[in-house]
C-alpha cells in the first residue's frame, strides 16, 4: 500500500493534517493503533455526561481556531464569564477581580499592586519584551514587588498557560498567551472535545483521507511505516502526530528529550446535580495552584460539569493531590460534595508533552521522509502549537510536492 502522506496518530493533530492535506489533492493514510480517534482530545462519559479529560478550552481566535476553521470545523459553544468567581489565598476566599472596576475596589491588593496589575493586564506582551530571554518568573518579578500581586498574576500565567513551571517557561511566551486571554477568552466547547474530534475526523475522511485503525512497530527515513502483522506503507511524508514518549519509542531522533519540561495536572472531573449556595462558578487557587470551574451553561438544566484541576510543577509526585483538592474544593464551594453524582480522577495528566523553555533547546523535527507534529514541535503552547506545527508542516510539503496528484 502506498500514499503520498502517512500520518501516524489520529488525535486533533493528526486529523487536522489529513484534512488540510486530503483537500489539497493529496492521497492521505492516517494510522491510529486504537479503535477511535482522539487521543487526549477524548471526551469519554462520567455517569450521564461526556467530560473532557481534564478542564480543557479553545483559545478564541488563536492558532488552533484558525487551523480548524481551515478545514471547515467551527466549534461551538459558551465563553465563561466571570460573574462571582473567586480567588483564595491562605485559607480565605476572596472575590476575584473581573475588570478595571472590581480591581479598583479590591479589598485584597494594596493601591500599588492594583497599579501593577493593572499595567500587565492591558499590556502583559510589552513588559515581557523589556527583560528578553527572561523567564514568567522573571516577567511577574518585573512587573509587580507586592506579595500578593506577583501571587495574582503568577497564578493568571498559571490558568492561562496550563502550565506551573514559572522558572523553566519562556516569559514571552507566556506573556503572548495571557494577552490572547484577555483579547479574546476561551471557549468552553458543548459536549466535550470529542464534538471537534468526530468533526474533524469527518472533514478529513470527507476530504478523501483513509483512517485505518492499525499499529506501528517501525518508521524508516525513506518513509516505510512499518505496521504490526507484517505490513509496509511507503508514503513520500510520514507525519508523526504523537505525544512525546510514543514519540520517543519510534522515533527518538525527532523527538523532545527524556528531560523535556512538561506540563501536567492532577484532574478532579465531577458530575454534580446542583451547586450548593453560595453558587461559585469559578475559582483560582493563589497561593496554591488550583483551578475550579463549571463548564456547563448558566442555563443548562439537568447534571453539571465541574472541572477542579491542581497544576503540577515538574518536581511534583502528585502524591496527596486528591486530598489537597477535595480541602480546597470545601472552602471554594462548601458542601459541594453532597451533590456529586458522579466522578473520574486523573492523578497525573500530561498536558503539554514540552513547553517552550527560556533555553530554547532547538532541535530537529524532521529526518528523511519523517516529520513530527504536536504540541512539542512549535514555539506555542497547548493546541494552539500543535496545529501551528500542522500548519508548519502542510506548508513544507506543499513546497515539496506542488503538483498534487490527479483527482
Amino acid at each position: 500500500m502506498d500514499a503520498d502522506i502517512a500520518i501516524v496518530g489520529a488525535g486533533l493533530s493528526g486529523l487536522v493534517a489529513a484534512a488540510k492535506l486530503a483537500r489539497a489533492g493529496r492521497a492521505v493514510v492516517v494510522l491510529e493503533r486504537a479503535s477511535h480517534a482522539g487521543g487526549r482530545a477524548l471526551s469519554p462519559d462520567v455517569g450521564p455526561l461526556a467530560m473532557n479529560l481534564g478542564p480543557h478550552a479553545i483559545y478564541r481566535h488563536g492558532p488552533a481556531w484558525r487551523a480548524l476553521a481551515d478545514v471547515g470545523v467551527t466549534p461551538r459553544g459558551f465563553v465563561p464569564d466571570g460573574k462571582g468567581a473567586v480567588l483564595t489565598w491562605r485559607g480565605d476566599v476572596h472575590p476575584l477581580p473581573g475588570g478595571a472596576l472590581s480591581l479598583a475596589t479590591s479589598g485584597f491588593f494594596s493601591l500599588s499592586e492594583k497599579v501593577d496589575i493593572a499595567r500587565v493586564l492591558a499590556g502583559p506582551v510589552s513588559i515581557a519584551r523589556r527583560a528578553p530571554g527572561g523567564s514568567a518568573a522573571d516577567f511577574v518579578a518585573s512587573a509587580a514587588s507586592g506579595e500578593r500581586a506577583a501571587a495574582f498574576l503568577t497564578a493568571l500565567v498559571r490558568v492561562a498557560t496550563y502550565t506551573n513551571a514559572p522558572s523553566q517557561l519562556d516569559g514571552e511566551v507566556a506573556a503572548a498567551q495571557l494577552a490572547r486571554v484577555l483579547r479574546s477568552g476561551v471557549l468552553y466547547v458543548d459536549g466535550g472535545w470529542r464534538t471537534l474530534v468526530g468533526a474533524t475526523e469527518e472533514a478529513a475522511v470527507s476530504a478523501g483521507a483513509t483512517l485505518r485503525h492499525a499499529r506501528v512497530t517501525a518508521v524508516d527515513p525513506s518513509g516505510a511505516v512499518a505496521l504490526e502483522g507484517g505490513d509496509v506503507l511507503h508514503a513520500k511524508h510520514v507525519l508523526l502526530a504523537l505525544p512525546a514518549a510514543s514519540l520517543r519509542a519510534l522515533a527518538p531522533s525527532v523527538a523532545p528529550p527524556a528531560d523535556a519540561v512538561s506540563s501536567r495536572a492532577a484532574c478532579l472531573d465531577l458530575v454534580v446535580d446542583a451547586l450548593p449556595l453560595p453558587a461559585r462558578r469559578f475559582a483560582l487557587g493563589i497561593d496554591e495552584p488550583h483551578y475550579f470551574s463549571v463548564h456547563s451553561r448558566r442555563d443548562e438544566s439537568g447534571p453539571l460539569r465541574v472541572q477542579i484541576a491542581r497544576y503540577l510543577a515538574p518536581d511534583d509526585d502528585a502524591e496527596g493531590a486528591r486530598a489537597r483538592l477535595e480541602a480546597w474544593v470545601e472552602l471554594v464551594q462548601p458542601g459541594l460534595r453532597a451533590h456529586v453524582v458522579a466522578e473520574r480522577f486523573l492523578p497525573d495528566m500530561t498536558v503539554q508533552s514540552a513547553i517552550p523553555t527560556v533555553e530554547g533547546g532547538g532541535r530537529s523535527l524532521r529526518v528523511g521522509a519523517i516529520r513530527a507534529v504536536g504540541d512539542h514541535a512549535a514555539r506555542g503552547l497547548l493546541l494552539d502549537a500543535a496545529l501551528e506545527s500542522v500548519d508548519n508542516a502542510c506548508a513544507e510539503i506543499a513546497v515539496a510536492m506542488p503538483r498534487p496528484r490527479a483527482a
